[in-house]
């Protein structure tokens, strides 16, 4: 019986020896030596082949300028000179130390991050671009593949495609429907930039990760909203959702959401919508809630977003504890800032408020809450110009404050009398 067992494991072990090498050289590919060169009508194909000369990477379609006109449809080849094509995009050195990426197209896509960013992908020569075809062959897709081509109309993705990386789709502006594949595991959040007239995400039944609810797509494991439709004005989010991933609202014109109470947890700017206006949380959500101006965390009390009023005034909610981050303001400029003595820590960053006119900002506590990291904030002296407090707690701010912090947190000192605060409700 155990020689059996041995054989069998010997038997496993030689198939493992003779298949490895062949899965390995898949993913090798002969860069240094002449790339394949195909030209069908005005595109010309840049492939490099792969080291046991079974597959292609397509890096380059190139554009004969002279053809341009005739480039109004793209079908990528299954194959190349004999070549299965199992790749396309631009070719990142693998330092990775470039300063901007090319699109398929060979056109400048500067990415995140980068100081200078001011180029999607798209030259004219793609303007008569609306129809792309992609083979079922092709298994990866790189980072800002498909940038600026900003009239193609819609996109359906081969079903083995695993991965959608970084702004593929950045500046495609005229994309309204995109067919994930079956196959898809991860997608960047950034993938879909300025695609503000996608409306319609699709995905099959079949895949095991993800699915599509009132335009949402939803990680299915972890109940996690990725990202929804950029067209849309009002996001109902489904019952069952769980998470809101990183920046799930950024890159929309989504001016309300509705939140249910299934929601217990929210990544880091989730909610971070340029064009938000109103935002509603189920009253049995355990997590989540709006109290007056402010939407708070209920277990952690700490405060995440804002509503200012129609004349500046922003009054933050007794029940908010901490400041941590910079909440995300909703409405005009502040001009007048609440701050109750409920508040016990507030971060030094939140307290940099990025706007004309500085707000004057009321201290309602005896005891002058925590400043965290104070320290980063010394480039910002002083943050706050008008601060306002007690009389009978002015001597205890100052002296905390100056010696602290130095003298970024106030420019002057005042006192004032809660009555004073009755002109901005008025």
């Amino acid at each position: 019986m155990k020689k059996g067992y041995l054989l069998t494991a010997a038997l496993v072990l030689v198939l493992m020896v003779f298949q490895v090498p062949e899965a390995k050289a898949a993913t090798e590919w002969n860069k240094k030596e002449d790339a394949i060169e195909v030209e069908t009508g005005p595109y010309i194909f840049h492939g490099y082949t792969s080291v046991d000369d079974k597959f292609c990477w397509i890096y380059w379609i190139e554009i004969n300028p002279y053809k341009a006109d005739q480039a109004t449809e793209l079908t990528i080849p299954s194959e190349l000179m004999g070549r299965t094509v199992t790749r396309i995009g631009y070719d990142i050195p693998d330092d990775r130390k470039v300063s901007c990426y090319n699109n398929l197209f060979g056109i400048k896509v500067e990415m995140l991050g980068e100081e200078d960013k001011g180029s999607d992908g798209y030259l004219p020569k793609l303007e008569n671009l609306t129809k792309i075809e992609i083979p079922d062959t092709v298994e990866q897709i790189e980072a800002t593949c498909f940038a600026g081509v900003k009239y193609l109309k819609s996109i359906e993705l081969p079903p083995n495609v695993k991965n959608i990386k970084i702004e593929t789709f950045y500046g495609c502006e005229n994309l309204e429907k995109i067919v994930l594949p079956k196959s898809l595991e991860s997608i960047n959040v950034e993938t879909f930039e300025k695609c503000s007239k996608l409306n319609d995400i699709q995905i099959s039944s079949e895949s095991e990760n993800f699915e599509v609810k009132y335009g949402i797509l939803i990680e299915k494991k972890t109940n996690r909203a990725i990202m929804t439709s950029q067209a849309a004005e009002t996001v109902t989010i489904p019952k069952g959702v769980k998470v809101l991933g990183r920046r799930f609202l950024a890159y929309g014109i989504v001016k309300k959401v509705v939140i249910p109470a299934s929601v217990k947890k929210m990544e880091m700017m989730a909610l971070d919508g340029k064009y938000i206006q109103n935002i509603s949380i189920a009253k049995s959500n355990k997590y989540y809630g709006w109290d007056g101006q402010c939407m708070y965390h209920k277990k952690k009390r700490t405060l995440l977003m804002t509503k200012v009023t129609k004349k500046g005034y922003l009054r933050i909610s007794k029940k908010v504890k901490y400041i941590k981050d910079m909440p995300r303001v909703l409405g005009p400029e502040v001009k007048a800032l609440v701050i109750p003595a409920s508040v016990k820590k507030i971060s030094a960053s939140m307290l940099v408020i990025n706007q004309e006119e500085m707000p004057k900002v009321y201290f309602l506590g005896k005891k002058p809450p925590k400043i965290l990291d104070p320290k980063e904030s010394y480039a910002f002296s002083p943050i706050l110009y008008e601060v306002y407090v007690r009389k009978k707690a002015l001597s205890a701010y100052k002296n905390k404050y100056d010696k602290t912090c130095d003298i970024w947190l106030a420019n002057s000192w005042h006192t004032f009398k809660p009555k004073e605060l009755k002109k901005y409700t008025k």
